[in-house]
């Protein structure tokens, strides 16, 4: 690459290395004093071989990497605060990097990516996930990073399309809430492109990708479910509905009704009884 050609890339990307050099300088000082916050069922990410019907191999599979990275180094003997190091300093700059990333993608603005890039940064409701075991923690990244790949799509680069279902697989597995989106994404694409096109090379030119995602999304989901179907005679990703049902929309949570699966039918009896003692609000 030429001086000129190098000066030209530092030019571009000035933003961005800005932008990652606060968001490394920030998260300096919060690893400095941070204390590690593990939830009550984060115990249950810790067990990548026990892993029921109930929970999804994504946030376990990656704790089981980072772990297994960190006793292949001899890196660091405080577990926790090992998951929290590569929590804060690669998914939290990978964040960053997929903020600037979309928001440039889609306003052509390298100013407004900045900013909101930096509005991230500021935002501790946002960043505090990343001093936590929480499932939101990654989830955010590979939510972040369909996304930023998906677009990929509308500059006709197919190939992305792979790393995007990849990713997606990726997060139904950490977030079984996210499970319809990798139908959601290709029909807001048609839905909202097609008639804007005015021409039939919109599928010519849009289909591969879309086809190519779907295709891994799809076998990524199947092959969780088939996984539980054999093993627990359960085809789903995840049988924490009764939960689900509570935590995301109150009216559906009262109104479940018996199944006749033993385990969901208890999950919700012990929900039920412990939202009744605490008595949390239905509002």
């Amino acid at each position: 690459m030429s001086k000129n050609k190098s000066l030209s890339c530092l030019s571009r990307s000035w933003p961005l290395l800005l932008l990652l050099f606060l968001a490394l300088g920030i998260r300096l000082y919060i690893f400095k004093v941070m204390h590690p916050i593990v939830h009550t069922d984060s115990v249950t990410f810790l067990f990548l071989s026990e892993l029921d019907m109930v929970r999804t191999p994504g946030y376990p599979g990656f704790i089981e990497a980072v772990l297994s990275l960190n006793d292949l180094f001899s890196t660091s003997s405080d577990y926790l605060r090992t998951i929290v190091f590569v929590q804060l300093f690669v998914l939290g700059l990978l964040n960053v990097g997929f903020i600037y990333d979309i928001t440039r993608f889609l306003t052509a603005s390298r100013g407004l990516a900045f900013i909101m890039g930096a509005f991230y940064n500021f935002n501790f409701f946002v960043v505090g996930f990343e001093i936590q075991l929480m499932t939101e923690t990654l989830a955010l990244t590979l939510l972040l990073g369909v996304v930023a790949l998906y677009l990929r799509l509308f500059q006709g680069k197919h190939s992305w399309a792979a790393l995007a279902g990849i990713l997606m697989v990726l997060l139904i597995y950490t977030r079984a809430t996210y499970l319809l989106l990798w139908l959601f994404l290709p029909m807001v694409t048609l839905v909202v492109f097609f008639p804007l096109s005015k021409s039939r090379k919109f599928l010519k030119f849009y289909a591969p990708g879309i086809t190519l995602f779907l295709i891994l999304s799809l076998l990524g989901v199947g092959g969780w479910s088939l996984r539980n179907k054999i093993k627990f005679d359960y085809m789903g990703i995840s049988s924490l509905m009764p939960y689900q049902l509570r935590y995301y929309t109150n009216s559906l949570y009262a109104k479940y009704q018996p199944s006749g699966d033993m385990l969901v039918d208890r999950v919700a009896q012990v929900y039920a009884e412990e939202f009744g003692k605490t008595g949390h609000s239905s509002v």
